[in-house]
């Protein structure tokens, strides 16, 4: 799980528009070049960790009450409609 500073470090260099300058980017936040090489690079980290672990979900529309509800860490819920699948998920929570 992401820190505080981690979800404020990342988003903060989600604002660097492309036509602007490292410089001037670092300036105008109130941080070092190394800073935000730094952060960056722990930004690329994350995505590329991130996007090896996902795995293919299929949706399927159900008109059933969901047994168990998981809210994840970022936000994505993961609903179950089966006793299987929720005995499979159970070690892993």
């Amino acid at each position: 799980m992401r820190s505080n500073i981690h979800q404020n470090m990342f988003a903060l260099l989600e604002k660097k528009h492309p036509e602007q300058t490292t410089k001037e980017f670092c300036t105008a936040n109130g941080i070092s070049e190394a800073t935000y090489y730094y952060w960056l690079k722990k930004s690329k980290q994350s995505i590329k960790v991130a996007g090896s672990s996902f795995v293919p979900v299929k949706f399927a529309p159900s008109d059933r009450l969901a047994i168990a509800t998981i809210q994840m860490p970022g936000g994505s819920i993961i609903s179950v409609y089966d006793f299987e699948v929720l005995s499979f998920l159970q070690p892993s929570l």
